[in-house]
């Protein structure tokens, strides 16, 4: 974010405009968007096309904004955040939100919590198998 000056006060906005206080236009964040994934594609070998306005795309240029954000989440999710930490970063002012939107299990985590169930269902087996033997 802009850093502020000393009048003016911060409200938490992501998309600020340069005063870093008021939201910015949609003709405002369009032009800013499709400006990064140009700036990234430039990065990761784009090119310029010759003769003609536009650029070679490497990073396909569909990506929304939500697209990141739901990524953002999703890691957030398989990195084990808590529930309550990822509300906050994600800027969500209830956790419903969080929990309903954003905590599908991707396949890595579903495996794991499988995996985790059947160790704590052996692991009492065992348990009881050896309370028994001893008696």
């Amino acid at each position: 974010m802009v850093a502020l000056r000393h009048n003016q006060k911060q409200d938490g906005l992501v998309c600020t405009m340069t005063d870093g206080v008021k939201m910015m236009t949609g003709s405002g964040w369009t032009r800013a968007w499709d400006s990064y994934l140009y700036y990234l594609n430039m990065q990761y070998g784009g090119k310029p096309v010759t003769g003609g306005k536009g650029v070679t795309w490497v990073i396909d240029n569909k990506i929304t904004p939500h697209m990141l954000r739901h990524s953002y989440a999703t890691l957030l999710f398989d990195a084990g955040v808590d529930v309550k930490s990822a509300q906050k970063y994600l800027g969500h002012s209830c956790l419903e939100v969080t929990l309903e939107i954003y905590t599908h299990l991707s396949k890595f985590k579903e495996e794991q919590s499988v995996k985790a169930l059947d160790s704590h269902l052996r692991d009492q087996g065992m348990e009881k198998a050896s309370k028994a033997r001893a008696v």
